[in-house]
């Protein structure tokens, strides 16, 4: 009897172990789903610009036709037909969405996950977005403010096309043609002196490049096949530093205003904004050219970064009159 039993019982523990074992196998309906959320958002929240989309550590949450619910972790999207727009992998660059959609493609349901795009604030409060080239992280914009970053006012002239020539290391910004409505696109124009000053212009943890930052910038871009013509043994990032608006249009096939909806690979979003000519007292080439300060002089001259349409280069030049007045683009320190 007792062995009855003993054969009895065990024959319960194994339909219990097949009918579990069973269910743990049954294939997936994707049909069943009837609804989509976030259980746990991914892992990697903010981004630069520059920066690939990593969905790694983002759990969703199925909501099935029976009333029961199903976890799935992003590895496993494949098994369950999930898919995101953008990618996981995707590079996020300024015209980025910043909501990723989840689908789950056989029922068209979907969710979304907001992510992050990292900024800085100057001492004015005007945002700027940044972005990542190599190790280098950038503002993706011109320098807008009017003071040093422990509030010191940085003067402007009256008339804003003034000779300052006879000034002593004069320092001072200007909106381009003295107009303030060209700020919000191109930054301001500063004289190197301000680019100089040991009370910094940028804002808190950034600062004014040397010219060895846009070395950097230049070696790393061209050794990764940022040249228009995808090649790295000479410099033609012109048009991969340029912004893809705002540059007029030109016929040099090299230079950014040919075809400018290729330019910007780099993501640094270069705006021909032009510069503040000291000595002839006017304002040139916004449309045509950029051209950044940064905090070196060589035998009295600014050193500077300059992209324009007549060149296929992004090349660091040494002759800039200090007097004379360009935007500033901060580094992250």
């Amino acid at each position: 009897m007792k062995k009855v039993n003993l054969l009895f019982a065990l024959a319960i523990v194994l339909t219990a172990f097949v009918m579990t074992n069973c269910s743990k196998n049954e294939p997936f309906d994707p049909t069943s789903v009837v609804g989509i959320s976030i259980s746990t958002p991914p892992t990697k929240a903010a981004y630069y610009e520059g920066e690939d989309l990593d969905l790694s550590g983002m759990i969703v949450e199925l909501q099935l036709n029976n009333s029961s619910t199903k976890k799935v972790s992003f590895k496993d999207f494949d098994g369950y037909d999930l898919t995101t727009e953008p990618e996981n992998g995707t590079r996020l660059t300024k015209e980025s969405s910043n909501t990723i959609t989840i689908k789950q493609n056989d029922t068209g349901q979907t969710t979304a996950q907001n992510i992050t795009f990292n900024t800085v604030t100057d001492i004015d409060g005007n945002v700027y977005r940044l972005v990542k080239i190599g190790d280098q992280v950038w503002m993706r914009e011109n320098l807008k403010t009017t003071k040093f970053q422990n509030g010191d006012v940085i003067g402007t002239t009256n008339p804003a096309t003034l000779d300052i020539s006879g000034e002593t290391e004069p320092e001072y910004e200007w909106a381009y043609n003295g107009d303030e409505s060209n700020v919000d696109t191109y930054g301001r124009l500063y004289t190197q002196y301000v680019a100089m000053d040991s009370r910094n212009v940028c804002p808190e943890g950034f600062r004014v490049p040397q010219g060895r930052d846009f070395s950097t910038l230049i070696s790393y871009l061209q050794s990764n096949g940022y040249n228009y013509d995808k090649s790295t043994d000479a410099n033609k990032l012109g048009k991969a530093i340029a912004a893809k608006t705002n540059w007029d249009s030109y016929t040099y096939l090299e230079g950014p205003g040919n075809n400018p909806e290729t330019n910007n690979s780099s993501g640094f979003t270069g705006l021909p904004s032009g510069d503040r000519i000291n000595s002839d007292k006017i304002f040139l080439g916004m449309g045509g050219l950029t051209y950044w300060w940064t905090v070196d002089v060589r035998n009295g001259a600014g050193v500077g970064f300059r992209v324009q349409n007549v060149s296929e280069e992004a090349e660091i030049i040494f002759d800039g009159d200090v007097n004379s007045a360009a935007p500033i683009r901060c580094i992250k320190e």
